[in-house]
């Protein structure tokens, strides 16, 4: 899928590179092997699975990181591999201005409040992927969150 170009398009492209960014997020919180010697994305077969069926789009990414050690130079390597694969290099000053958007930081800074807030309650279930994301958005809608992002 090429980067869509123009205003009308930037609200999607944000939207999809939000997608995955998390995503990455979502994989980090909950599949995470611990016992080993380093922190390791351990991703089960089932999940993985379920990942190729509903988020085909993001199975790369799973891939592309299961087994591997935790840290944001791996993620970071895989999330942009990812992007330029999905969008090719043509799209390249389209995608520096989506990185460098203040919607982009404006919606990061919201997404990581949530998740600093809600750490607690999001260990005790572990919610698929698309219920994660609803409720990132619910609580974006909540008065609070629109209020400060």
């Amino acid at each position: 899928m090429d980067l869509e170009t123009g205003k009308n398009s930037f609200a999607r492209n944000l939207a999809e590179l939000l997608e995955i960014i998390s995503f990455e997020q979502w994989l980090r919180f909950y599949f995470i092997d611990e016992d080993s010697e380093k922190e390791i994305f351990a991703i089960p077969a089932a999940i993985l699975g379920r990942i190729d069926s509903f988020w085909p789009q993001l199975y790369p990414l799973a891939q592309a990181l299961n087994g591997r050690e935790v840290s944001f130079a791996v993620s970071q390597s895989a999330v942009c591999k990812l992007i330029l694969e999905r969008h090719g290099a043509s799209d390249a000053t389209e995608l520096e201005d989506l990185l460098q958007s203040r919607e982009l930081t404006k919606t990061l800074e919201s997404f990581n409040a949530w998740l600093a807030r809600e750490a607690k309650d999001l260990e005790k279930v572990a919610p698929d992927f698309a219920d994660w994301q609803a409720r990132f958005r619910q609580w974006q809608e909540q008065g609070e969150a629109r209020g400060k992002f």
